[in-house]
Formats: C-alpha cells, sequence, structure tokens
C-alpha cells in the first residue's frame, strides 16, 4: 500500500523485531495505521515513527510500557509530561551511576592497599583514611552464628533503605577495658557518613594490624582469644577492629581478615551507640 509500510518494513526502520511491535499493539502503545481486513496485514505510516521512538527511549530510560499509557490520549502522547518524568528518572539513574563509580573507586583502592599487606605474618603498623561504619551492638551469645548473620542481614537492609553503600563485608569491633572485652558490635562498612545516628566515623589514624587466615566461620571466642594472647598488642584499654569476616561454616580457601588495633580516644565514644 502507498504511503504505509508493512510491519516487517517499519520494524527494519528501528532495527527491532517485528514481535515487539506485535507486542506494542498488544498493550496499546502502538496501533497499526491500517490493518487490512481480509488478509489482516498490519501497516505503519511515517508519523507513526514518532511514538516507535518513544516507546524505544521509555526502554532505555526506564519507563515500564505499562506506564506509557498514561501520558496518551486518544493516541496522542503528551510529550511535555512523559519528557519531564523521562527527566527525572534519567537524573536518578545517572546519580547512580556516579554513586556506583566512586565505589567501585574505592573498593579498587583498598584492593591496592590491602594487596601489599596480605601475606604479612609480622605485626606491622598501617594508616588509615576516614571510615565510616554503620554498627549495631551484639549482646548475645559471642558463638551463635545465627545471630550474627541476623545481625549482619539487619544492617545490609538498613543500608539498602537509607540508599547507603556497604563497601566491605562483615566486620566487628570488639571495645577491650584491662584487656577484657567490654562491648562488641557488628558493622558494615559504607562509602559515606551520611549523617545518620547509626553511623559511626573512625578518622585518619594508624593502627597496630595483623594478618589471620582462617577456613571459614571463626568463632568469636576465639578471636578474642587470639587479640588477647598476640603481645605486641596492647595490655590496657584499646579498640580492635576485625574486618572480612566469613559467616558461612563451609568456605573453599582461605580467608583473609586484619585485626586492627587503636587506642584512639575517638573509641571512647563508642559506648553511645545502641
Amino acid at each position: 500500500m502507498e504511503n504505509y509500510f508493512t510491519i516487517s518494513e517499519f520494524a527494519k526502520l528501528r532495527n527491532i523485531n517485528i514481535n515487539s511491535l506485535r507486542y506494542y499493539e498488544k498493550i496499546g502503545v502502538l496501533l497499526p495505521a491500517y490493518i487490512d481486513p481480509s488478509t489482516k496485514y498490519r501497516y505503519y505510516s511515517a508519523e507513526q515513527l514518532l511514538i516507535l521512538d518513544t516507546i524505544l527511549w521509555c526502554i532505555d530510560i526506564g519507563i515500564p510500557l505499562k506506564d506509557l499509557k498514561q501520558y496518551q490520549n486518544n493516541n496522542i502522547i503528551m510529550g511535555q509530561k512523559l519528557l519531564e518524568d523521562g527527566r527525572r528518572i534519567a537524573m536518578q539513574k545517572m546519580e547512580d551511576i556516579k554513586s556506583g563509580l566512586e565505589k567501585l573507586e574505592y573498593l579498587l583502592k583498598c584492593q591496592e592497599l590491602n594487596h601489599e599487606y596480605k601475606t604479612r605474618k609480622d605485626v606491622y603498623m598501617r594508616d588509615f583514611p576516614e571510615r565510616h561504619f554503620l554498627i549495631k551492638k551484639w549482646s548475645d551469645d559471642l558463638d551463635n552464628l545465627q545471630m550474627l548473620k541476623h545481625l549482619n542481614t539487619s544492617l545490609s537492609l538498613y543500608a539498602e533503605k537509607k540508599k547507603m553503600q556497604p563497601v566491605s563485608p562483615c566486620g566487628v569491633i570488639v571495645r577491650f577495658e584491662e584487656h577484657m572485652p567490654a562491648i562488641l558490635y557488628i558493622y558494615c562498612e559504607i562509602l559515606k557518613n551520611y549523617n545518620d545516628e547509626c553511623v559511626f566515623t573512625i578518622p585518619i589514624g594508624r593502627f597496630l594490624c595483623k594478618q589471620i587466615k582462617t577456613t571459614g566461620w571463626l568463632p568469636m571466642n576465639h578471636l578474642i582469644q587470639l587479640i588477647q594472647d598476640e603481645p605486641d598488642f596492647p595490655s590496657g584499654n584499646f579498640t580492635a577492629i576485625v574486618s572480612n569476616m566469613i559467616l558461612s561454616e563451609h568456605v573453599f580457601g582461605i580467608n583473609h581478615s586484619e585485626i586492627q588495633i587503636s587506642n584512639q580516644i575517638i573509641f571512647e565514644n563508642i559506648s553511645d551507640f545502641a
């Protein structure tokens, strides 16, 4: 037919499958301009390319096609509202990508810094940048792995709800008083402070560190004993951070964790966190 495209011709104009056009027709967002009553062949007009381009743009930007009908009136697209909503969605995507890149850069930097310490067997000093921990007090049985998993999951869900960016697996913070464990926290490291009351910020500082290797879940009482038995660690009041805890009894390979010891005054305020 003159002035019309067949369904295959119309699909080729935008390099899509004819099944896509059939689907757009099925959900009512792009109806053929003409359907031959005898052959049932579908035909499209050049003017409908704008609608098709809009549909493809909605797919790219993330607007569900089932929502496209709300932007149509008598099969005419209300462009301003659609474009305004599209701009809002695009801006959010850009923000998400930016946040994702920040997280990747942070993780790459951590990987580079951690690499040189992985094979250390002695106690060593290490400088750390400012860090931010989403923390939760652990007052249950120290070797209750299920409770630890539950607390770690609750931190992850909280971080997701608040749109925080976790940048490390589960860790623990133990406040020692007179060389005995007094307060213990589970933490999840996040990229920024986010001005949240559950976020504990550790300033730039130097830590006394030691690598530990496990083949799975290390019981907390065993870990505390390792810290207490290390002769190069303090014997009075101090705080121990243990990174990269494995919350599984079944892990293949060796897990590298790091004990980080500090007696910074900032840790005296950690008891204020619930």
